[in-house]
């Protein structure tokens, strides 16, 4: 805003510099021209060496003014160029961390209706609540789909957004390919569930449960801490929530390597 202001300042004085040096121009040739006119011949051959002095200075200086003027011009000109390629930098970074960061929250909103899904399911232990937790996790593996293909220049290595984005693509594969199963587990017995429940009994829903709680994907998101520590690591942890954690590791590293 300050150099426009400037330039504007510079644009409206150039009129009225031009009109002054025009005047000065002009009153300089009329005073030659006076004392020409009444110079005897001795003095106009002096008249004429002085005038020729006083123009091979303004010439000199002219020619010196001329060449820092172009100097001084070129330095203000790298030196925009440079402000501006600076200012396209730092804006073509918040725009890579603002994308990072998207990345980030959706991933962990995709985690966390895993977690969600957990919890209701272990609470309410019903064909309803089931549907509806699969449906969130179905809407879960379509974002995650859109986070994988979202990245451009994922075949680039290194990736211009995520420098360890193999890793973080092979880690978020395999959360999607989680999310996947979960879901055509869902379409094959939600069908044969929705005409149990319409019983509305207390015993069908009993058995609903039963059979609902014995399905494999069903079974893993009940388990209350699926991170191994004894025992082998439960699926839901080596397909889903180990991959995340590795996911997120790089994610976050990319993050803070874009900061720095």
């Amino acid at each position: 805003m300050t150099n426009r202001v400037a330039t504007g300042s510079r644009r409206q004085w150039r009129p009225v510099f031009v009109l002054l040096v025009s005047l000065l121009v002009l009153l300089i040739m009329a005073f030659i021209t006076v004392v020409w006119r009444q110079a005897t011949s001795e003095g106009r051959e002096e008249l004429l060496r002085s005038l020729a002095q006083v123009g091979a200075q303004f010439i000199v200086v002219g020619l010196v003014g001329f060449f820092v003027k172009e100097y001084v011009d070129s330095r203000r000109e790298e030196q925009r160029r440079a402000e501006a390629e600076l200012d396209a930098d730092r804006r073509r970074q918040d725009a890579l961390d603002a994308f990072r960061l998207d990345v980030l929250r959706r991933v962990v909103g995709i985690a966390n209706k895993v977690r969600r899904a957990s919890v209701v399911l272990d609470a309410e232990r019903s064909a309803e609540a089931y549907a509806e937790q699969m449906r969130s996790l179905a809407d879960s593996y379509l974002e995650l789909r859109l986070v994988i293909h979202e990245v451009p220049g994922a075949t680039v290595d290194p990736n211009p957004i995520f420098p360890d984005w193999p890793i973080i693509w092979h880690q978020l594969k395999k959360m999607r390919d989680y999310l996947h199963a979960c879901v055509r587990e869902f379409r094959q017995e939600n069908p044969q569930l929705q005409r149990l429940e319409a019983g509305k009994n207390v015993d069908s829903r009993d058995e609903i449960w039963q059979r609902i709680s014995s399905l494999p994907r069903v079974s893993e998101l009940l388990v209350e801490d699926p991170r191994p520590l004894d025992g082998a690591p439960t699926r839901l942890w080596s397909e889903f929530f180990g991959p995340y954690e590795d996911a997120m590791f790089f994610i976050r590293r990319a993050i803070l390597r874009g900061k720095a």
